[in-house]
């Protein structure tokens, strides 16, 4: 033993006391003289004796500290309230200060916040934060229960910063802006260009695509469509109604829509690669001068992409080749071929002519849109349609 080291210091500076006790009971047992152990370990007799007396009655678990813990605590919070904070937690899943919030409003009552962290913790309701790892294994294992076309991403992708591009759109000889739709199983991708970024453009996109779409029998009752949380997406944070793309989704198309947590675009990880892969292999090793050039190029890629490359990620399959298998090949190839297209044209209503004269019930329209509607029945490929303004409110029902 360390000469001069008293036994309360050096009990405080072991990781292990147990041991130290059993070699002095062991030293004392051996010369069974206490006297001559309080001497060689520098400890009291009374001491010795003590800890003898335990491992004599308990064994190696005597020589353990016995718990501080009083008997009795008078101010202890009752099993009642206990019962009341864990179904709370349980109800809500909030954290602690909500808790106690919560607590005071429903029920009058308002313990510490320590104590409800305390309480959680004693009937294990919260349990530790899960690795990195294990949160992608289990985001790996829902995507493979998910069908193809069941869930959507779509994002806006800036043309300026890319260096290849930089001068044809400094010169406003191509649009500014990307705007993608992304099938986050299949791969399935589609993209338009937009001179403005506004809200207006997100409604015109969607709606072509989800009429797209609709023309190849995909339902949209169970499908999800995700965003962030941009301007161009949603509209302003301050509005007081709901946004026109939660109407457009939701309430038109019967589908569901969601936004990611605000900073935090990982969560649009699919449209955020598809980005990413654009810009390497096609933005930056092509040469495009102007608007026509762009979209030509441009369809050539998504076509490529569509139908002829395999992603590694995807057992090395097309985006074509997993939604044939999801849907047991009874799909048009079709499906996957949808031209860019400059969103706020002049000529936009032309655009819409790739689209059979479909449009029915209700959509969601500008006056491009309504102007197309009106040609359409004018020559009897339409027989009514009721259009519902970007700026709020239904318009008008044509016939």
């Amino acid at each position: 033993m360390p000469p001069g080291l008293s036994y309360h210091k050096l009990i405080k500076n072991s990781k292990n006391p147990v041991s130290i006790r059993l070699s002095m009971v062991h030293y004392c047992l051996t010369y069974d003289n206490i006297y001559r152990t309080a001497r060689e370990y520098n400890f009291a007799r009374k001491t010795v004796r003590k800890w003898l007396k335990k491992y004599l009655e308990k064994g190696i678990k005597g020589l353990s500290d016995d718990s501080r813990a009083p008997e009795h605590i008078p101010h202890k919070t009752c099993s009642e309230i206990e019962r009341i904070i864990c179904d709370l937690y349980d109800e809500t899943g909030y954290g602690q200060d909500m808790l106690q919030s919560e607590l005071m409003e429903r029920y009058q009552i308002k313990p510490s916040t320590s104590t409800i962290n305390r309480i959680l913790h004693d009937n294990e309701k919260i349990k530790k934060r899960k690795k990195k790892y294990k949160r992608k294994q289990q985001c790996a294992e829902y995507r493979k229960k998910l069908k193809a076309l069941e869930f959507f991403q779509f994002d806006v992708k800036y043309l300026n910063d890319i260096p290849n591009l930089v001068a044809p759109v400094e010169l406003a000889r191509i649009p500014k802006y990307e705007y993608t739709f992304r099938d986050i199983i299949s791969g399935l991708t589609f993209i338009a260009y937009a001179w403005e970024f506004n809200q207006l453009n997100t409604i015109r996109f969607l709606r072509v695509i989800l009429e797209h779409l609709k023309l190849y029998n995909v339902y949209f009752k169970d499908c999800i469509f995700q965003s962030d949380n941009g301007g161009e997406m949603i509209g302003s944070t301050h509005r007081k109604d709901e946004a026109l793309i939660t109407i457009l989704i939701e309430q038109i198309y019967r589908a569901k829509f969601q936004t990611i947590p605000t900073r935090t675009p990982r969560f649009n990880g699919s449209v955020e690669s598809f980005h990413n892969r654009i810009e390497d292999e096609f933005y930056d090793r092509e040469t495009i001068r102007d608007e026509k050039e762009l979209l030509k190029k441009s369809y050539s890629f998504m076509l490529r992409w569509n139908y002829q490359r395999k992603s590694i990620y995807k057992r090395r399959k097309t985006p074509y080749g997993i939604i044939k298998e999801h849907h047991n090949k009874q799909i048009d190839a079709n499906i996957c071929n949808l031209k860019p297209w400059i969103l706020d044209n002049k000529k936009y209503q032309h655009q819409l002519s790739y689209l059979p004269s479909l449009l029915s019930g209700t959509i969601v329209a500008d006056e491009a849109i309504i102007h197309y509607c009106k040609l359409c029945l004018n020559s009897g490929t339409l027989k009514s349609i009721t259009c519902f303004s970007p700026r709020g409110g239904i318009v008008e029902t044509l016939q």
